[in-house]
């Protein structure tokens, strides 16, 4: 099954430290290094809340777990997962779409300036999944398989 995730809030932590300056990027510059972040991570921690399937001691409470993503297929950058039946968050978000994708750099953003994981960026997307047609999987495996 492929998901779309259509992002209602982007929230970013996105600061840079330089040696003992600290120094905040405006809204549209950080607008931007979360929009490169996203596509060059293509990993992030999805959320989701828990369905009864999963455990009725933990329904309601949130499940989240790495998750691979693309928004290569994508026209606006929403990030696409491809997931499988078997998996607890695509039960989970069959039950309920609200979730949240947390993403890291997993790239050094401030180069020449060897800064430690904690100073690179950042950020949550919070949105709505919706389950995408089955035509889209061979797009999906046309880009990200061959």
């Amino acid at each position: 099954m492929m998901f779309s995730m259509h992002m209602c809030t982007w929230l970013a932590l996105l600061l840079s430290v330089v040696g003992a300056t600290t120094t905040y990027q405006d809204v549209s510059d950080a607008a931007k290094l979360a929009r490169q972040v996203v596509r060059d991570a293509s990993l992030g921690t999805l959320a989701t809340i828990a369905h009864s399937n999963l455990n009725n001691n933990y329904t309601g409470y949130p499940f989240s777990i790495m998750e691979y993503y693309s928004v290569e297929c994508s026209r606006v950058g929403d990030p696409i997962l491809f997931m499988s039946d078997l998996q607890v968050n695509t039960r989970n978000m069959l039950y309920k779409p609200s979730v949240s994708l947390a993403v890291r750099a997993l790239k050094d953003y401030h180069r020449g300036n060897s800064p430690s994981p904690i100073q690179q960026p950042r950020l949550s997307l919070l949105g709505q999944v919706e389950k995408l047609p089955d035509s889209m999987v061979g797009h999906w495996i046309d880009v990200h398989c061959s």
